[in-house]
Parts: C-alpha cells; sequence; structure tokens
C-alpha cells in the first residue's frame, strides 16, 4: 500500500517532463532527473529542472536542495553508483520526501498582484481599462494628438499605479 502510495505521488509531481518515465521506485532514478523534477514541481523558481546529462550531477544536484532548502536529510548516498538499485532504501527517501516536502512553496508576488489586489483592485482595473478605451483614436480628427497624450498619460498613470513605473519609456 506504501508503495502505490508513494509511486501515485511521484508520478504526480514528475508528470509533465517528457523525458521522464516512473516505471518503479529504483531503475526510474538512475539518472536522478526524477528527483530534480519533484523539486521543481514544489518549488519552480528555487529549483528549475535543468537536468544535466552527468546522471551523478543530476543527483548531487537534487540532494543538495533538498538538504538546503527544505531540511531533508540524504538517506542514501548519491556518490553510490547503484544507489537507486535498493528499493527500500529508495522507498524511505521517497517518503521521507513525501512527508517532508510542502505542496508548493509559495513565489514571490509580483507588484502587479498587490496592484490587483489593493485599494479598488479588479474593479479599478476595469474602469481604468474602460477610461482609456473611451479616449477615440481617429486619425483625421483635429484633436488625434491631444486623444493620444491623453491615452498615453492614462496608460503612464496605470503602470505608475501597479508599481510597474520603471517600465514606461518617457519620449519627451
Amino acid at each position: 500500500a506504501l508503495k502505490k502510495k508513494v509511486m501515485k505521488w511521484v508520478k504526480k509531481k514528475t508528470a509533465g517532463h517528457d523525458d521522464i518515465d516512473i516505471t518503479d521506485l529504483t531503475t526510474s532514478f538512475a539518472d536522478g532527473k526524477a528527483f530534480l523534477a519533484i523539486l521543481n514541481n514544489i518549488d519552480p523558481a528555487g529549483s528549475p529542472y535543468n537536468p544535466s546529462e552527468d546522471r551523478l550531477e543530476n543527483v548531487q544536484n537534487a540532494f543538495k536542495d533538498m538538504d538546503e532548502k527544505f531540511g531533508i536529510p540524504c538517506l542514501i548516498d548519491p556518490t553510490d553508483e547503484d544507489f537507486w538499485e535498493d528499493e527500500k532504501a529508495m522507498l524511505t527517501q521517497l517518503g521521507a520526501l513525501m512527508n517532508q516536502l510542502p505542496e508548493m512553496v509559495e513565489q514571490p508576488k509580483h507588484p502587479i498582484d498587490d496592484w490587483l489586489d489593493g485599494e479598488g483592485g479588479m474593479p479599478k482595473v476595469k474602469d481604468d481599462l474602460s477610461d482609456l478605451c473611451a479616449i477615440p483614436s481617429i486619425p483625421e480628427d483635429p484633436d488625434h494628438i491631444s486623444d493620444c497624450d491623453a491615452a498615453a498619460a492614462k496608460v503612464k498613470d496605470m503602470m505608475t499605479d501597479s508599481g510597474m513605473d520603471d517600465v514606461f519609456v518617457d519620449n519627451e
């Protein structure tokens, strides 16, 4: 029952990585990619999935992340070429991962998230976009240049409100 539970968890955490095929709790981990994929699933920003062709490097990188980022000790010797052959040791290591890893590491928020969650939130964004869309854009209109200036000013205000004023380029 435990083995099936761990297999199900591992398959879920490695899904989406076409270069990984989890068929068992031994050979499927020999190249270290499955460990890297599990950590990437938990913390995409902190543990990017960038496996190398070097099996030992993959395993060592994964176990270093497990220890340093999540405090999960290495219960198997990743320098042992045949570490993955001991199913009981692998089950113990994977069980420790399953029990100790959070479901997902909270990713840092972008300033726009605070803007959307802040005062006014989405209704304010909708109002701002509605105001922006209401500015006419008819090249033949004698007020076309002032309309463009008004639109640029509105976009600049929206960028400033969202914390992205460093993105705005002032052409003056």
